[in-house]
């Protein structure tokens, strides 16, 4: 079955090509709110996305992706929207992981222990707030 249907009572459909997909659907807001509907999807790369994930999407409404992966990334798995989507595509640049910084690889280097790879993992997400920054008016 390829419609979003089958996924209605979820909080997040399934794509079949995106390991790392979710809708935000139903997280807090401001003010005590929820985000409604299928308003902010996040996930890994889409180079795997079948052509019924594709539809899903779009039938989400899907509009703009915003890929926050580096130029080296989305040359070894691009993204290719079907045309008929009109979907929009934002490239930005993080540069917060492993493969993109020396200093957090070393880290892991110097601890390769699970214990290593939790600090390693609470170092990025510290990072994040910065390396974000300079894109939210970009995103917003």
């Amino acid at each position: 079955m390829c419609s979003l249907e089958q996924y209605h009572h979820e909080a997040t459909p399934r794509l079949h090509g995106a390991g790392n997909f979710r809708s935000l659907r139903g997280m807090p807001a401001a003010n005590g709110a929820r985000i409604g509907s299928h308003a902010l999807l996040r996930s890994d790369h889409l180079v795997n996305l079948t052509e019924c994930d594709w539809n899903t999407l779009g039938e989400l409404g899907l509009q703009t992706i915003c890929d926050l992966r580096g130029p080296e990334e989305r040359i070894r798995a691009p993204t290719s929207v079907p045309s008929h989507l009109n979907v929009r595509t934002v490239n930005f640049d993080i540069q917060n992981d492993v493969r993109n910084n020396p200093k957090l690889v070393r880290s892991l280097a110097d601890s390769p222990t699970p214990n290593g790879a939790h600090e390693l993992m609470l170092r990025i997400y510290r990072n994040f707030p910065a390396a974000f920054a300079p894109w939210l008016s970009d995103w917003f």
